[in-house]
């Protein structure tokens, strides 16, 4: 290793400054067949999302012509799925059992059916037909090629057993499915450490904006009650709407994150996070309707 100066020592100095770049809160990955698998932050929680909806404003690599004509037909159920914390942590080890699994049926181990588990429970559970108080799901057909990802969801006035519904489904290639699981040790990761973050310094962000958003409220549109926050009273709203866009545009963001990280640095039971702060400040200021609450917006 080259150095350059009069010794190590300065050398060392100089590079004191520089620290690894932490991950950013948003992370994306992409999967054959057109699939992308993203994390962010939805409702002030972190989420897992894996789409095969086309997309007009994203070209997908892997996506053909017929698969996008399809995409842009199928209207009867959403072919994106989000998923919390606590089943990307079972996606996990359901993965890694179906993976082996897979093998086993191709060698003629389990001749017929699929072999389904839930992203609630912690085991694989091979069913063969339809478990009515599941949530949430993943299956694989050897036999087509194809893994399956399923949300489901309850009508409302429905018996509990005959009103359970696919809610959104995406399927995944033998490829995409491999791929999947290559990086489901990365994505369980990535979103424990996003869920901590948002666990302890989403709160420190929305009261530190909620104070620079309230002054900059007075200035637009006057006094105002807590109310008027929480009967939504229609001018302040706007008022608020339009102080917010000049919070996101100006730049606020910045400052905001030098704020809290002072913060931090002064709550030691806070711990570190190993999520990028700026990027969180964000995402966390980027959630207007948790924002806009009486408990942070006040005179």
């Amino acid at each position: 290793m080259a150095f350059y100066g009069n010794s190590k020592q300065s050398y060392f100095k100089k590079q004191k400054h520089v620290y690894p770049q932490k991950p950013s809160v948003y992370k994306k990955w992409a999967l054959s067949g057109g699939v992308d698998v993203r994390v962010g932050i939805v409702n002030s929680q972190v989420k897992l999302r894996i789409s095969s909806q086309y997309d007009l404003d994203e070209e997908r690599p892997g996506m053909t012509t017929e698969q996008q004509t399809e995409g842009k037909k199928e209207k009867s159920i959403s072919q994106t799925v989000f998923l919390n914390k606590n089943e990307v942590i079972c996606m996990h080890n359901v993965l890694q059992n179906l993976f082996h699994c897979w093998d086993y049926v191709e060698e003629g181990a389990i001749e017929f059916g699929k072999l389904t588990c839930m992203l609630d429970e912690d085991k694989v559970r091979r069913i063969y037909e339809y478990v009515p108080d599941t949530s949430s799901e993943i299956s694989i057909a050897p036999s087509e090629g194809k893994c399956f990802i399923t949300t489901f969801k309850h009508v409302e006035g429905i018996a509990k057993d005959r009103g359970i519904v696919q809610s959104a489904r995406v399927v995944l290639t033998y490829e995409g499915f491999k791929e999947l699981c290559r990086i489901s040790s990365e994505i369980i990761t990535h979103v424990r450490d996003v869920f901590v973050a948002i666990s302890e310094i989403s709160p420190l962000i929305v009261k530190e904006a909620g104070k620079t958003l309230s002054k900059m409220l007075v200035c637009e549109h006057g006094q105002f009650s807590s109310q008027d926050i929480i009967s939504k009273e229609p001018g302040l709203m706007s008022d608020f709407l339009s102080v917010y866009s000049e919070f996101q545009a100006y730049g606020y963001s910045v400052n905001l994150t030098k704020a809290v990280r002072e913060l931090i640095k002064k709550s030691p039971h806070i711990t570190r996070p190993r999520i990028d702060l700026l990027s969180l400040v964000i995402s966390v200021v980027g959630q207007i309707e948790i924002i806009y609450d009486a408990s942070y917006i006040k005179v």
